[in-house]
């Protein structure tokens, strides 16, 4: 089974499954919502992790595992919510004139930037309903600061969605479960000089993203002492017709994980694979992450890949909900231009 596992992870690993333009640059479209903290210090590595208390579980197969009901809502902000709401204004107005005032900013440093307000509920009965209000990310870089050389990337959306989990008949070891989502926005993801976009503002025209996708998840768990897992998960399966519009590129999310008592207290630690078109090596597609609750009102969460670092803290005072994180990640133009990005991640809320 383990050189199975392993067979599954080299294939692929070592395969790419589409191309793109700029497709070393990253991609906002590979990334699911990020309801919590959580969830955005974990990234694509909360499709292996079961979540803590109060996240919610990314693989839909996991949901009939969580014997917990709970309304979640909450408020998920990063450093850099001037330039988003910036980003936003001239997205929503589709304005892509405003957006080239806004690029035409002193944005010498790298940006990458979500802010996401949520709605959700899960059931005890293996099934959640989310809203997402609005979710902006953003995403800019200069790749020649003389020439300003600028690959960006913006999205500005809505979402809702529905997912559920069950078991195979009666095997209670094979999972399976379905997601699905509405997404309604704006969307841009361009390479270009500053001074041809002020010459012709239709260079970054805001483009529509309004799509059905499908997102279906499935995991085996061993009735061992460290409750081993493996999980599979498929992002952005599109459901709808409509070729004119720009489609989330899909995603296949796999990985490994197992639970260990630390302190009298459940670690939750896992090994990620993702595919996806802006990771281009094996090195970069991996990651090592862990949830640790040593309180019942609160979660550690951490992760580490050859390019991404974050660690944080999601808790609970009551009904009031609070999280810290800290992000540092490399942001890549192409294959020999690197910059850091460190920056600190809010999160404020209620849970009933």
């Amino acid at each position: 089974m383990r050189g199975l596992v392993f067979l599954i992870f080299y294939f692929f690993a070592s395969t790419n499954v589409y191309a793109d333009d700029i497709r070393f640059f990253k991609d906002l479209s590979n990334e699911r919502s990020g309801f919590t903290l959580e969830e955005r210090v974990l990234g694509g590595s909360c499709f292996t992790l079961k979540s803590s208390s109060l996240g919610f579980s990314c693989n839909p197969s996991f949901l009939s595992f969580e014997k917990k009901s709970q309304l979640r809502t909450n408020f998920l902000v990063d450093e850099s919510l001037d330039k988003v709401y910036d980003v936003h204004e001239s997205l929503r107005q589709n304005d892509p004139t405003r957006l080239v005032r806004v690029l035409n900013q002193d944005w010498s440093s790298p940006i990458y930037s979500k802010v996401t307000t949520s709605i959700w509920y899960q059931s005890e009965n293996g099934w959640a309903f989310y809203y997402v209000p609005l979710k902006i990310s953003l995403i800019s870089l200069s790749k020649n600061p003389s020439l300003a050389e600028m690959t960006f990337h913006a999205e500005s959306y809505s979402e809702v969605g529905f997912s559920f989990g069950s078991s195979f008949g009666s095997n209670e070891n094979l999972k399976w479960g379905l997601g699905f989502k509405y997404l309604e926005g704006d969307y841009v993801r361009e390479s270009f000089f500053l001074i041809d976009a002020i010459a012709n503002s239709e260079l970054i025209q805001p483009k529509k993203l309004n799509h059905f996708y499908l997102n279906p998840g499935l995991s085996f768990h061993w009735d061992n002492e460290i409750k081993s897992t493996v999980s599979l998960s498929i992002q952005n399966i599109s459901i709808s017709d409509k070729k004119n519009e720009v489609q989330s590129p899909l995603v296949y999310e796999m990985g490994y994980s197992s639970e260990h008592l630390i302190f009298g207290n459940v670690l939750r630690q896992g090994l990620h694979l993702t595919m996806r078109a802006d990771a281009y090596d094996f090195r970069e597609r991996l990651k090592w992450s862990f949830i640790y609750e040593p309180f019942e009102t609160g979660a550690f969460s951490f992760k580490l890949g050859q390019n991404e670092t974050s660690f944080g803290y999601l808790g609970h005072l009551d009904s009031l909900t609070y999280g810290l994180a800290l992000e540092s990640q490399v942001i890549t133009v192409n294959r020999s231009a690197f910059y850091q990005k460190t920056q600190g991640i809010f999160e404020i809320g209620l849970v009933f």
